[in-house]
């Protein structure tokens, strides 16, 4: 198999790359364009890191208050049906993890619910 890998036809590599760098962009792009909401382009994995710590402290439209990356990760859960792990299980507070290794029209979808609901927080 390893050699297989080494010696064999890479474009499928190839292929795979470029879908995931389209999905990583149009990830990072678009969560950039929600208030409150940071992101740097990931280096690697299929996972973005976002900051939200502009969050914390905002309340939901059903006045709770948003006290961390958890309630904030639970909240998208809730009012947008949208899963992303809280980024304090990483050592990095006030950030969520969003994994763009799915289909492009499920990203798009997530990107939706995620700015429709940051647009209902006082």
């Amino acid at each position: 198999a390893a050699l297989a890998a080494l010696t064999g036809d890479a474009s499928t590599i190839t292929r795979m790359a470029e879908e995931f760098k389209a999905r990583r962009d149009l990830l990072v792009e678009a969560l950039r364009t929600v208030p409150g909401v940071a992101c740097v382009p990931p280096q690697g994995a299929f996972y973005a890191f976002c900051d939200v710590s502009a969050w914390v402290g905002r309340r939901t439209r059903d006045g709770r208050v948003l006290r961390d990356d958890q309630a904030i990760a639970a909240w998208l859960l809730e009012a947008a049906h949208v899963a992303v792990v809280p980024g304090s299980a990483f050592l990095a507070p006030g950030h969520l993890r969003l994994s763009y290794a799915v289909a492009l029209d499920r990203i798009e979808e997530a990107l939706r619910r995620i700015a429709t609901a940051a647009a209902t927080l006082a």
